[in-house]
């Protein structure tokens, strides 16, 4: 082998060797981008009392969507999964009547949250009441149990296209 040869292979084997550098740090910087715009959504629960005279006046039940990821979410469709089966109509509208249809006591103020047709943006570390009903006294165990048990399944994307589905149950 010549000198010419051998300078000649050992460029080539550089040139490679930078090349095969080069696309792993593309491919490590393009999933760092993709992980600082993924947007993680959560469906949260909270009860609050009023208390008047050491006796429960008043319970709140509030359901808020939180998105605890670093990028916005857009939602697409919100729908209750009920045995299985996607209920397609006003889910936050059809929970609450149900809440209020089956409940021991029957709620006196409520809020609920609408979807239109063109999605709703939620920034990162955002949030949406999706619904709130105040109960006048205390809830039952069994009115609780009905609260929590309902599977709500949310449909979005981030801001670069892909697709996340959010499922509570």
């Amino acid at each position: 082998m010549t000198v010419f040869e051998i300078s000649s292979l050992v460029i080539s084997s550089v040139t490679v060797i930078v090349f095969s550098f080069t696309y792993l740090q593309y491919k490590k910087i393009t999933k760092h981008n993709t992980l600082s715009i993924v947007p993680r959504l959560d469906i949260h629960i909270d009860r609050q009392t009023n208390i008047s005279n050491q006796k429960i006046t008043e319970t709140t039940i509030t359901a808020t969507l939180q998105n605890n990821g670093l990028g916005a979410a857009i939602i697409k469709k919100i729908s209750l999964i009920d045995n299985k089966e996607t209920k397609n109509k006003d889910p936050m509208d059809f929970i609450v009547k149900e809440i209020n249809s089956n409940c021991s006591v029957k709620a006196n103020d409520i809020t609920t949250f609408y979807l239109d047709k063109e999605g709703r943006g939620l920034l990162s570390r955002d949030s949406i009441i999706l619904a709130k009903m105040k109960f006048p006294g205390v809830l039952s165990e069994e009115d609780e149990k009905m609260i929590d048990g309902f599977n709500i399944k949310i449909d979005y994307e981030s801001i670069d296209g892909n697709k996340y589905i959010y499922q509570s149950k």
